[in-house]
């Protein structure tokens, strides 16, 4: 064993971030330009940057995920014995359980650690951003599909729209409030 019960050691761990990046299909203009088999030109809401929750349109951004790397310290306040391995238990308010390949005599070791793994789960979270949402589909398949979505949501806006007008003319009238003097009586 490297490390014994009440020693103080480190381990990697990343913080999350969010950035906002610029929409890389259509530039922050929010829109893309697709041309039909007749040669006319259509503008649809860019589908790279739209949200994929119901009525969120183009925001011309995309969220992109970074991993910051830390080192945090712990004490060790038990250590778990199994067949093939062994785990630390790190008390630090909660409970940790920790691989020893992954805990660390010092912070400068489990920075280069940490500063490893935040590079790899960048790298995963920017590949995820620039992949397709359906890679088995083709852009075309896309657009088509997002243009008929952009089509319903519009009618479906227009529709609600109007009955939330009708529900507003239609509101009950309040009832009156008992005043102090009637309380009182």
């Amino acid at each position: 064993m490297k490390f014994n019960i009440g020693d103080t050691v480190w381990f990697a761990e990343n913080i999350y971030q969010e950035h906002r990046v610029t929409c890389q299909d259509c530039f922050g203009d929010l829109c893309l330009t697709v041309v039909m088999g007749d040669g006319s030109k259509v503008s649809i809401p860019c589908a790279g940057c739209g949200s994929h929750t119901y009525g969120q349109y183009s925001r011309g951004y995309n969220i992109v995920h970074q991993y910051k790397p830390k080192a945090i310290s712990g004490k060790i306040t038990a250590i778990e014995l199994k067949e093939d391995s062994i785990e630390y238990r790190i008390g630090m308010g909660g409970w940790s359980y920790r691989a020893p390949k992954t805990v660390y005599a010092s912070e400068q070791e489990a920075l280069i650690d940490a500063a490893e793994m935040a590079r790899a789960q960048t790298e995963k979270a920017h590949a995820d951003f620039l992949a397709k949402e359906r890679p088995t589909r083709t852009w075309s398949w896309d657009a088509t599909y997002h243009r008929g979505r952009v089509r319903d949501a519009e009618r479906d806006l227009a529709y609600h729209k109007a009955k939330l007008s009708v529900s507003k003319a239609q509101r009950e009238p309040a009832v009156p409030r008992p005043t102090v003097d009637e309380k009182g009586k």
